[in-house]
Formats: structure tokens, C-alpha cells, sequence
């Protein structure tokens, strides 16, 4: 049971025979691979399309982008998967306009609900990848944490793409997302005041690289609110204020923000 599993070769498959590792790996190259439709180009469709070009009993057989002029009417009909990779305001439209096809349909939002989806489509599922893509930059699926939800094959490609699965809730789901905006979106937006601030000042923008590696190594071994550092969390409102004179702005705001919230922290 456990080398069907990991093949992804049917029980019935291997069922009253005893086989050689050669033999159940002829086997699944025999199988047929799932077919794939995916939609959306941006940054995790186009993750996506490299991997599932790739990945072992899938195969992609159309790449839909409404940038390069292409057309819902020309999907085809028969796949076994539609990935919906597109913008949460994009994809009710999108559903809309979707002709009626087999298979099973499955988005990649963390705020979206599945029931927003299987209105229009019954056999319905979602695939969320806790992650940040950027189009130019490489993934390792197998380390990327996907969170997976109604149809069953949203979980066997979850299992195909990665190493870290996990069943989530739409409710579930929204919660990590907000985690997630919390954690890398806020606070690569922190990095930017801060090599906008560097950069102005006549600093290399980069200069700050290794603070920020060494900053979230310490994140694999340490709770976040044990690894916080600086003039904040030790009450060193001196320091503090000498910061804020030399800001304005929307700098000015996000560091005062912050540094009242850490100072009474600090008293704790």
C-alpha cells in the first residue's frame, strides 16, 4: 500500500501479483497522464505551468492567458483538472464566462471560499500554496506547504507537488493567508521604507542583507517575539525618539507605529 502511494499507481493495480521495483515503474509510465488546463499567467501560474510541464503522471495540455489574447471558448473541454491561477477579483468573472467542461476545477486563492467556486462548478477544490512567487524567481515545490480542500484530487496533486500537505478550511484558509500578508507582504514592505531611506541617505540599498538573513535564520530556531531586538523592546525610548527626528512621512508613521507597540511590549 504505502509504494502505491508513493508511485501514485492504483491498489487495484497491484493487487494479486507480486511485483519487481522494474515492474511497477513500467507500470506507471504506461498509466495515462492527468490532463491539465491552467488558467492565469502571473506570478504563481506561471510557477505552475513550469511544474506541472514537469511533474510525474501530469501533463499540461493548454495554458490559458487573457493578456496574449487567448480565449475562454477555446478551452478544451475534456482535461481532468482546471487550475484557476488568476486574481480573487478576477475569478467570479472568469466563472462566468467558463464553458461547461468535465473534470475538476480548482483555485489557488487563500481568500477565496470554495463554495464561491462549486456554484458554478460541482466537482470543485482548492490548492493553496503558502508562499511568495515572484515570476523570475525558482520555487522548490517539494518544500512549499499546500493547503488543500474538497475534491480529493486537489490533495493527490497537492502530494505530487510537494512534500508538506495539510487539509484546511476555507475559514482555516483565510486565516492563514492573513498570517501570511502579516508576516512577508508587511514586512518586505518595511524593507522597502527602509532601502528607500538607505538610498536617500547615500547607502547601498543592499546593505542590509545580512541583518535580514541572520534576522530570519533565528526564526528556525526561536519563537519570533524571543528573536526581537532593537532599542524598542528595551524600553530605550532616548533612542527611540533620536530615530523619529531624522523621519518623515510615511516612514515617520510606520516606525512610530511600530515603536509604541514594541515599547509597551518592552514593560511587560
Amino acid at each position: 500500500m504505502l509504494m502505491a502511494k508513493l508511485l501514485s499507481v492504483p491498489l487495484r493495480a497491484l493487487s494479486g501479483r507480486r511485483y519487481t521495483w522494474d515492474n511497477i515503474m513500467h507500470l506507471r509510465s504506461t498509466m495515462p497522464s492527468k490532463r491539465i488546463v491552467l488558467l492565469g499567467g502571473g506570478n504563481v501560474g506561471s510557477h505552475l505551468a513550469r511544474a506541472c510541464s514537469s511533474l510525474s503522471g501530469y501533463s499540461l495540455i493548454w495554458h490559458y492567458e487573457r493578456r496574449k489574447g487567448m480565449l475562454l471558448t477555446d478551452i478544451p473541454r475534456d482535461a481532468d483538472l482546471y487550475i484557476f491561477a488568476l486574481t480573487d477579483t478576477a475569478l467570479e468573472s472568469v466563472w462566468q464566462e467558463m464553458p461547461s467542461t468535465g473534470g475538476v476545477w480548482i483555485h489557488v486563492s487563500g481568500s477565496t471560499p470554495l463554495d464561491s467556486l462549486t456554484k458554478y462548478h460541482a466537482d470543485g477544490a482548492v490548492l493553496y500554496p503558502l508562499q511568495t512567487f515572484s515570476r523570475n524567481r525558482d520555487i522548490e515545490w517539494k518544500h512549499v506547504p499546500l493547503y488543500y480542500e474538497g475534491h480529493e484530487e486537489a490533495r493527490l496533486l497537492a502530494e505530487a507537488l510537494s512534500t508538506h500537505t495539510a487539509f484546511a478550511s476555507s475559514e482555516g484558509r483565510r486565516k492563514l493567508h492573513l498570517a501570511a500578508v502579516l508576516a512577508c507582504n508587511y514586512s518586505n514592505y518595511l524593507v522597502t521604507l527602509a532601502e528607500e531611506y538607505l538610498s536617500a541617505e547615500g547607502f547601498e540599498a543592499k546593505t542590509l542583507l545580512p541583518l535580514l538573513r541572520e534576522t530570519f535564520q533565528k526564526l528556525e530556531a526561536l519563537p519570533a517575539s524571543e528573536a526581537q531586538t532593537g532599542p524598542a523592546i528595551r524600553g530605550d525610548r532616548t533612542i527611540v525618539e533620536q530615530h523619529k527626528a531624522l523621519l518623515s512621512g510615511d516612514t515617520l508613521a510606520v516606525y512610530t507605529l511600530l515603536a509604541e507597540q514594541l515599547l509597551s511590549r518592552s514593560k511587560r
